[in-house]
């Protein structure tokens, strides 16, 4: 098994919410059965299904063939949605487009901006994000 392409837990618990949350929609029996065939293929639980993306869809195009890039491209929104990004759903493969949201995930939370200009009165605040 190969590692996963990203290995920070709270951006994978988001891609697991999008991905539970994205099958859900289709309905529920959909999303049991999907699950169960990605189990299945790649001889692996729910758990690493929806901690791996690469994992997710290797399998999911097994599946759908090119009918996986709605699946993937919904998913990709929801968690452009809940991360508060842009969606890049249009732009390169499902790994190209996890990776950077993660690149901008990290980015945003590693960058100090400054929230506004220093004046006489008012000192100088610094958000972290």
């Amino acid at each position: 098994m190969s590692e996963p392409i990203i290995r920070n837990k709270q951006f994978l618990e988001a891609f697991g919410r999008a991905t539970n949350k994205t099958l859900a929609d289709l309905g529920p029996s959909v999303r049991t059965a999907v699950l169960y065939h990605i189990a299945k293929i790649e001889g692996v639980d729910n758990e690493k299904i929806l901690s791996d993306p690469r994992v997710f869809a290797r399998a999911l195009e097994k599946i759908f063939s090119t009918g996986s890039t709605i699946i993937e491209n919904k998913i990709i929104e929801t968690m452009c949605s809940e991360l508060g990004i842009e969606s890049n759903a249009g732009d390169g493969s499902f790994d190209q487009k996890i990776s950077s949201m993660y690149g901008e995930v990290f980015q945003r939370k590693n960058r100090i901006v400054l929230g506004q200009f220093a004046t006489p009165s008012k000192p100088v605040e610094y958000v972290a994000l």
